[in-house]
């Protein structure tokens, strides 16, 4: 994870960004993710060991494959510079480690992160 860059992890049918910045998204959408008013937004796969767990279905999205974003500000036929697809660095025993720390109650968010961030 870089510095200052927020991460989140959704799973939906749709999804919309607006008016975002710095942030990755770990997604699962049936349908092409849309941002708006948005800039330097990563996009990548829903980590499979937490679908699992929490009941989704694990499947390659085509939007992801194909690169398929759609931006709302960016009219033009080459791809938007305000977003990207990154491939996730966090591996599956971290993220298993992760649900168990939340499964056990209210973790803090010390202790979530020092499982992801690397020390520099």
């Amino acid at each position: 994870m870089s510095s200052g860059i927020s991460q989140i992890g959704i799973a939906e049918n749709e999804f919309r960004m607006h008016d975002s910045r710095n942030t990755d998204v770990y997604l699962s959408c049936s349908s092409r993710p849309i941002i708006e008013n948005s800039t330097r937004i990563g996009f990548t796969e829903y980590p499979a060991v937490v679908g699992k767990r929490i009941g989704i279905v694990s499947m390659r999205e085509e939007w992801l494959e194909k690169e398929l974003v759609e931006d709302f500000l960016w009219l033009r036929k080459e791809h938007s510079p305000n977003w990207r697809i990154f491939q996730d660095t966090i591996g599956d025993d971290t993220w298993t480690q992760i649900m168990e720390i939340i499964d056990r109650g209210t973790p803090s968010s010390k202790e979530l992160l020092d499982l992801v961030i690397i020390p520099q």
